[in-house]
């Protein structure tokens, strides 16, 4: 079993489908991870929204567990947490008990959020983010590396199996001073869809020359046929209404403009060979593949979930393989 993020892994994230019923909702978010596990994804990972927004997982952490529970295999990781809305001990407590009851299963990784209406959702100061994720980032570092000197978590019997055993973990990285702490407090590291490959690039070198011996994670957007242009227009329309209204800027997990970072086609072999050029340029160790657009009918995203798998991952790992030879 691959562990998180691990050299050649291909993991997919998940969206939760625009539902009334959240029961419907979390039904079909577990019938997606297991369906893409077993489809030969090594794992999926869950993003943390508040307050209503498409992508909207208020309780990742919470939500891993439970998909983990109806998965026979694979790995879950919520990335990002956002940490200016969490203490990082209970943080660490969680993640450490889950790895326990799923060992080898668990991985995190960490954000500081860009999205207004959040912090207004938690009544925090969206002005405040960068601190509050910084001093937060470093705790939870802190306590699930071996703490020197010890800390008063140092006697829970989850923090100290992790310590012996180690729990994958990744920092959102997207400017130079962001890499730098992921490499001091050795983590692995995870762009955004919305940098171009040159930009990721840079920032994995720089990442690199700071000493990070970490996975670095590549997020690329895909979609085998004809993609739902209607969908992903509207989708692009809603972000650039909020831009507007906020006069600030981009959130971080908006769309780029049509057809922008999105690998597509008829041709499997045509998305293989796209898929492997920016593993190579974008020097990654591991890739989250996205296919969900906000309004998908969750019929569709089952479809682009299999379809994927049985497609584009056999030939795609086996590229791969060969290019690291």
């Amino acid at each position: 079993m691959s562990p998180p993020f691990a050299t050649g892994s291909i993991s997919l994230r998940l969206y939760p489908p625009r539902l009334d019923d959240p029961t419907q909702v979390l039904d079909e978010l577990t019938t997606q991870a297991a369906l893409a596990v077993a489809s030969g994804f090594t794992g999926v990972m869950l993003s943390e929204r508040h307050g209503g927004a498409w992508g909207q997982i208020p309780n990742p952490l919470q939500i891993a567990g439970w998909l983990l529970g109806a998965m026979p295999h694979g790995w879950v990781a919520p990335c990002p947490l956002l940490l200016p809305f969490r203490r990082a001990a209970v943080v660490a407590e969680e993640l450490a008990w889950l790895d326990a009851r799923f060992p080898g299963r668990v991985g995190a990784g960490f954000g500081s959020g860009g999205n207004a209406t959040d912090f207004a959702a938690m009544n925090v100061p969206f002005d405040e983010r960068a601190a509050r994720f910084d001093a937060e980032l470093r705790e939870v570092a802190r306590l699930l590396r071996p703490a020197t000197p010890p800390h008063p978590l140092a006697g829970d019997r989850a923090i100290a199996r992790v310590h012996e055993r180690g729990l994958p973990l990744l920092s959102a990285a997207m400017s130079a001073t962001a890499v730098r702490r992921a490499a001091a407090l050795d983590l692995g590291i995870i762009g955004s869809s919305l940098l171009d490959d040159d930009a990721t690039r840079r920032l994995v070198d720089r990442y690199r020359d700071a000493g990070g011996t970490g996975p670095h994670v590549v997020i690329a957007r895909v979609w085998l046929g004809q993609p739902p242009w209607a969908l992903i227009d509207q989708q692009l329309g809603h972000y650039r209404e909020a831009t507007e209204a906020r006069g600030g800027s981009a959130p971080t997990d908006s769309p780029p403009p049509r057809g922008e970072g999105l690998l597509h086609g008829d041709d499997p072999h045509a998305l293989i060979e796209g898929l492997l050029e920016k593993i190579a340029h974008t020097r990654a160790d591991a890739l989250n593949l996205r296919v969900h657009v906000a309004g998908l009918d969750p019929r569709v995203a089952r479809e682009q979930i299999a379809v994927v798998g049985a497609e584009v991952l056999p030939a795609l790992r086996r590229g791969w393989a060969t290019a690291g030879q």
